[in-house]
């Protein structure tokens, strides 16, 4: 590699370069003394490259037309400088772009992993939450299945001994309850059995009544226990629904909550793809940027073939050449598909004919007893569109 600019008149720092001597050889002196403005000015665009490459460049730019403009030579200190140039171009700014470029990558598609990870486990964990509760919602439906046919069985019970017990008021003797007549002669009185057979016949009554007295007391006693388990059915019946439409909402809740964990991932990525394309632009500038100074600094790197006018051809090239930074691109992937939301079916819950059918008819397809009106499931508005 040779020096590529040939002196063209004498100015401090420069020797007087012969004008007969080719213009491809003028370079191969044997020195070139140091020009102090133009090492200086090449330690000001060495500063510049690597602290702003943009502002360096303008620098850099001006340097070589100069150069080249003047037909300069360039001493061995000035070139060293040049040279430095673009090691710290490429150890640092290079380096370092490339190093952030790295980051941003891995910064994207950490939070891109870790963002997803994140919904689908808090998901996973709400859906197994939900199918618990629907399976204690399924076990208080089959409790109050059994309380209602309990109440059948207490209903029939209480129906049984107070028939019982009418059937016993109706099977007792009837008696002429009449007051005797006493006997006229008190003399007769003695041998009368009439008030005797009168107290009889009452006593004969009240046996007979007897019976009355212990079905009135099974009677009573299956009245209370029908009342009883009446209450206790109901009871369950309002939990049952209760619990059925807290699982129901809980669902919803869940898919809804599922559903603005991603958006809000989503709207945090455009939020992150505005910042990253100004950073990716910025970057993708100082690559270019960086990639002209190194084509400029060629210029001055070149061999003794090399014309002042393929010279001047280089410089303008450099200026306008394309500069692949395609490898700079950061592109945010998409979201993968969310996981289904199995939502159960409103038409399976309080306030339906198929809720109705399915919990509150016996073997027979016959309505329970004492059944109470149901209570529909009131869903908030912001969870409806979650009907299935």
């Amino acid at each position: 590699m040779m020096l590529v600019f040939p002196c063209a008149a004498t100015e401090a720092g420069c020797t007087e370069c012969s004008s007969s001597q080719p213009e491809t050889s003028s370079l191969l002196q044997a020195k070139v003394l140091v020009n102090p403005a133009m090492h200086g000015h090449a330690l000001e665009v060495a500063t510049a490259v690597t602290a702003n490459p943009v502002v360096g460049l303008k620098l850099l730019e001006d340097f070589a037309s100069n150069a080249i403009g003047m037909d300069m030579a360039i001493d061995n200190s000035t070139m060293d400088v040049i040279y430095s140039i673009n090691k710290s171009l490429e150890a640092e700014v290079v380096q370092n772009i490339m190093d952030d470029h790295a980051l941003d990558v891995n910064a994207t598609m950490t939070e891109v992993d870790h963002g997803i990870a994140s919904c689908n486990h808090q998901f996973t964990q709400d859906s197994e939450s939900d199918t618990k509760e629907g399976l204690n919602a399924s076990l208080l439906g089959e409790k109050h299945r059994s309380s209602r046919e309990n109440l059948k069985d207490v209903r029939t019970n209480q129906t049984d001994h107070c028939t019982k017990m009418k059937n016993t008021v109706t099977g007792v003797p009837s008696y002429d309850c009449e007051k005797p007549i006493p006997p006229l002669d008190d003399s007769t009185l003695a041998g009368s059995e009439v008030v005797e057979n009168f107290k009889k016949e009452l006593e004969d009554a009240i046996a007979a009544l007897k019976p009355f007295d212990d079905q009135k007391k099974s009677c009573i006693k299956a009245i209370d226990e029908q009342e009883a388990a009446r209450n206790e059915s109901r009871d369950i019946q309002t939990s049952f629904e209760s619990s059925m439409c807290t699982w129901l909402i809980a669902s919803m809740q869940s898919c809804s909550s599922y559903q603005e964990c991603y958006q809000s991932l989503q709207d945090n990525l455009a939020i992150k793809d505005d910042w990253l394309v100004a950073r990716v632009q910025h970057r993708k500038l100082e690559f270019e940027t960086v990639r002209r100074i190194q084509c400029i600094l060629k210029v001055f790197v070149v061999d003794t073939n090399t014309t002042l006018a393929q010279r001047k051809k280089i410089l303008a090239d450099c200026q306008t050449k394309t500069i692949d930074v395609s490898h700079l691109n950061i592109t945010i992937p998409k979201l993968p598909e969310k996981q289904p939301c199995n939502m159960p079916e409103d038409s399976k819950f309080p306030g339906s004919a198929v809720f109705h059918d399915s919990w509150y008819k016996d073997s027979a397809g016959t309505d329970y007893p004492d059944l109470q009106g149901m209570t529909r499931c009131v869903i908030p508005p912001k969870l409806r569109d979650f009907l299935a």
